[in-house]
Protein backbone atom coordinates (compact mmCIF):
# COMPACT_ATOMS: atom_id res chain seq x y z
CA UNK A 1 0.00 0.00 0.00
CA UNK A 2 1.26 3.18 -1.08
CA UNK A 3 1.68 6.65 1.36
CA UNK A 4 1.14 4.24 4.23
CA UNK A 5 2.73 7.18 6.44
CA UNK A 6 0.41 9.64 5.46
CA UNK A 7 -2.43 7.63 5.92
CA UNK A 8 -0.87 6.49 9.41
CA UNK A 9 -0.74 10.62 10.43
CA UNK A 10 -4.26 11.08 9.08
CA UNK A 11 -5.42 8.74 11.65
CA UNK A 12 -3.72 9.87 14.47
CA UNK A 13 -4.92 13.50 13.49
CA UNK A 14 -8.79 12.57 12.91
CA UNK A 15 -8.27 10.17 16.45
CA UNK A 16 -6.86 13.59 17.97
CA UNK A 17 -8.67 16.68 16.64
CA UNK A 18 -12.36 14.85 15.30
CA UNK A 19 -13.83 14.83 12.19
CA UNK A 20 -12.11 17.20 9.75
CA UNK A 21 -13.25 18.17 5.67
CA UNK A 22 -11.07 17.31 2.97
CA UNK A 23 -9.60 20.85 3.09
CA UNK A 24 -8.88 21.29 6.87
CA UNK A 25 -7.00 17.84 6.30
CA UNK A 26 -4.99 18.89 2.88
CA UNK A 27 -3.92 22.04 5.11
CA UNK A 28 -2.64 20.17 7.95
CA UNK A 29 -0.80 18.06 5.83
CA UNK A 30 1.33 20.77 3.66
CA UNK A 31 1.96 22.16 7.38
CA UNK A 32 3.12 19.03 8.60
CA UNK A 33 7.22 19.20 8.84
CA UNK A 34 8.54 15.98 7.44
CA UNK A 35 10.54 13.69 9.98
CA UNK A 36 14.34 13.78 9.50
CA UNK A 37 14.78 16.38 6.99
CA UNK A 38 13.85 13.61 4.13
CA UNK A 39 12.59 15.21 0.84
CA UNK A 40 9.75 13.10 1.37
CA UNK A 41 8.42 12.03 4.66
CA UNK A 42 5.35 11.36 6.92
CA UNK A 43 2.91 14.10 6.36
CA UNK A 44 4.59 15.71 3.86
CA UNK A 45 2.15 16.68 1.01
CA UNK A 46 4.15 19.28 -0.77
CA UNK A 47 3.17 18.40 -4.60
CA UNK A 48 0.84 15.99 -3.97
CA UNK A 49 -2.53 16.61 -5.84
CA UNK A 50 -5.85 16.50 -4.15
CA UNK A 51 -6.61 13.30 -6.08
CA UNK A 52 -3.55 11.10 -3.84
CA UNK A 53 -5.19 12.66 -0.92
CA UNK A 54 -8.33 11.19 -2.03
CA UNK A 55 -6.86 7.86 -2.30
CA UNK A 56 -5.34 7.74 1.10
CA UNK A 57 -8.69 8.86 2.49
CA UNK A 58 -10.49 5.90 0.95
CA UNK A 59 -8.88 3.32 3.28
CA UNK A 60 -9.95 1.81 6.74
CA UNK A 61 -10.47 3.31 9.37
CA UNK A 62 -11.06 6.66 7.68
CA UNK A 63 -14.65 6.57 6.52
CA UNK A 64 -17.17 9.64 5.61
CA UNK A 65 -18.93 11.00 8.37
CA UNK A 66 -20.84 13.46 5.64
CA UNK A 67 -20.82 16.45 3.78
CA UNK A 68 -20.07 20.53 4.59
CA UNK A 69 -22.46 22.11 2.38
CA UNK A 70 -20.67 25.35 3.19
CA UNK A 71 -17.20 24.49 1.82
CA UNK A 72 -18.67 21.66 -0.47
CA UNK A 73 -16.28 18.89 0.47
CA UNK A 74 -16.46 15.69 2.67
CA UNK A 75 -16.60 15.37 6.32
CA UNK A 76 -13.86 12.39 7.48
CA UNK A 77 -13.60 10.92 10.20
CA UNK A 78 -12.26 7.80 12.27
CA UNK A 79 -14.46 4.64 12.34
CA UNK A 80 -14.51 3.43 15.77
CA UNK A 81 -15.82 -0.04 14.94
CA UNK A 82 -12.80 -1.36 13.07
Amino acid sequence: MKHKRIHAKIVGYLEENGNATTGEIQTWLRNVRPVRNRARGAGHMTGQSINVLGNVLRRKPIVKKGFDSTVKQTVWGVDESL
